[in-house]
């Protein structure tokens, strides 16, 4: 009775630390919130006590090993993970989620054997990391050595431009940080963010790219 009381007591101590980093990722609108986080941890914590318990179940008569199946949740979990990753030719998303999900499930295995004070030390430290050091995240990217530029052209219908952007931009070793595309009449009305470095010459780029893509008018300013 005491040790089927201890396994509902994990139970509910995995998922409270998945709620709790679960409630930072759906404040923030992420792919995967609060109940992916909570079922991620208890799911995990469940598979350790099953494996610590059918090692012991069957100790002298398998060579059964304690952590075989809790091994099978951190290769596992990175199917979960892929699932919350997009990815675009301007940017890539879900990556922070994703690596929440995976801590997720090491913060349930440590629940499920046990390791109370590891597993809220490590809660409370991804969350953190999460909340709060996205600000000192912010101030690092303002401090490296590019700027942002705004990027506004229209592209034709019948003119196939856009995937030859992303190939131009790649010869200029510019990175594309956000694209918004609005579909007109007549063509495609795009802007760009584009990273660039201190030294970037926006005049040749406004040249090379109007004739490349073939538009007449191309507004390009720095985000300050």
């Amino acid at each position: 009775m005491e040790q089927d009381i201890m396994v509902v007591v994990k139970l509910l101590i995995s998922a409270a630390l998945g709620a709790f980093i679960g409630y930072e990722r759906e404040r923030q609108n992420r792919w995967a919130g609060f109940r992916t986080h909570i079922l991620v941890c208890m799911g995990s914590c469940l598979i350790m006590i099953t494996s610590i318990e059918v090692a012991s179940i069957y100790a002298g008569v398998l060579d059964a090993d304690p952590g075989r199946l809790g091994a099978q949740v951190v290769s596992g979990i990175g199917f979960l993970g892929a699932g919350t990753i997009l990815h675009s030719p301007s940017r890539i998303r879900g990556l922070t989620t994703a690596a929440t999900l995976w801590i997720m499930a090491a913060i349930g295995l440590a629940v499920g054997v046990g390791l109370y004070w590891a597993a809220i030390a490590a809660t409370l430290l991804a969350y953190v990391v999460l909340d709060y050091f996205r600000i000192v995240e912010s101030r690092i990217k303002k401090v490296q050595s590019f700027d942002i530029w705004n990027i506004e052209f229209f592209i034709e219908s019948d003119h196939d431009g856009l995937q030859g952007f992303f190939q131009f931009v790649e010869q200029y070793d510019l990175a594309v940080k956000s694209i918004n595309l609005s579909k007109k009449d007549l063509g495609t009305h795009v802007i760009v963010d584009i990273k660039a470095p201190h030294e970037f010459d926006e005049s040749n780029f406004i040249s090379d790219l109007q004739r490349l893509l073939k538009v007449s008018t191309v507004r390009l300013k720095k985000n300050i």
